[in-house]
């Protein structure tokens, strides 16, 4: 097993097709959407053919943290940002619904293989797992 740091943006230190998977605990529900789509493209490019990309999102159970509008905008596939500090840090928030990471996948030609939707656990939301 290997280690490596790096940025809040691509790219990484990693050769195309050279990964088995990739996990992504709590990432992609703190970027704006133009990185949502710069680090899908990116981990498609490091992962092998036959790899597991497993991935957590701000899903169906967190929708009580968004105005009615924001809902309207999430219930049509659409990603909702809480830009509230510095994209990547925890109160820069994004709430992808299934839909919506979904057809992320399918531009990047990932296949969705299982969606866990989030539960309320000890009153907490817990987040979506895709993989």
């Amino acid at each position: 097993m290997q280690f490596k740091l790096n940025g809040l943006k691509p790219p990484l230190d990693f050769k195309n097709t050279s990964l088995d998977a990739i996990y992504g605990i709590s990432i992609f529900t703190h970027l704006s959407e133009e990185l949502h789509y710069s680090w899908l493209k990116e981990l498609t490019r490091v992962l092998k053919p036959s790899g597991m990309l497993i991935l957590t999102t701000h899903g169906e159970v967190h929708k009580f943290k968004l105005l009615p509008k924001e809902q309207e905008l999430y219930d049509t596939g659409n990603l909702v940002v809480h830009a509230y500090k510095k994209e990547g840090n925890r109160l820069f928030a994004s709430y992808q619904s299934p839909e919506f990471f979904k057809n992320l996948c399918n531009k990047n030609n990932l296949e969705v293989l299982k969606h866990i939707p989030g539960k309320v656990k000890n009153n907490k939301a817990q987040q979506d797992v895709g993989f």
